[in-house]
């Protein structure tokens, strides 16, 4: 029983590495073919391609008009309003003011676009108005003559 244990596991082992089993299975072994000689190629040394750094260009005059644009969007409410002195006006009831970061504004019906320069705002289709002041990028300050009376209007950002 031992040597049929051994056996089969060795029979099953010869079999599956190639190797003969039998003396049929035999051959005698031919001697190697020599092979075709190698040829030599030279060896191609690929150089890095220059990356091209990105230079960082210098602020225009347009991209500091629209980070300031950024800056001053937003809605921004009737604070005060001064006519020539006389005390403040109730302006509860005005319609806001309201910068969009693409540059454009709106006041009740009035459409257009607005410019800033320095502390200045300037809205395209005011009649009136004319240049705002900006005040510590939570106010602007309109002041201008309107039939002979000087008015102050103060807006408040929300």
């Amino acid at each position: 029983m031992l040597v049929r244990i051994i056996f089969i596991p060795l029979f099953f082992i010869f079999l599956l590495s190639g190797l003969p089993t039998h003396a049929a299975e035999t051959k005698i072994a031919q001697p190697f073919k020599k092979a075709a000689p190698i040829k030599k190629q030279p060896i191609k040394i690929q150089r890095p391609v220059p990356v091209k750094k990105p230079v960082a260009k210098k602020p225009t005059a347009s991209d500091q008009q629209s980070a300031s644009r950024t800056s001053a969007a937003g809605t921004y409410r009737c604070w005060s309003y001064n006519v020539s002195g006389g005390g403040s006006g109730n302006c509860r009831l005005f319609a806001p003011l309201v910068l969009k970061k693409d540059g454009t504004y709106s006041l009740s019906s009035e459409k257009g676009i607005f410019t800033i320069s320095g502390d200045s705002l300037t809205l395209s289709e005011s009649k009136i108005r004319g240049i705002g002041k900006l005040i510590a990028d939570t106010q602007i300050r309109f002041e201008y003559d309107y039939n002979k009376w000087h008015h102050v209007l103060t807006y408040l950002k929300q």
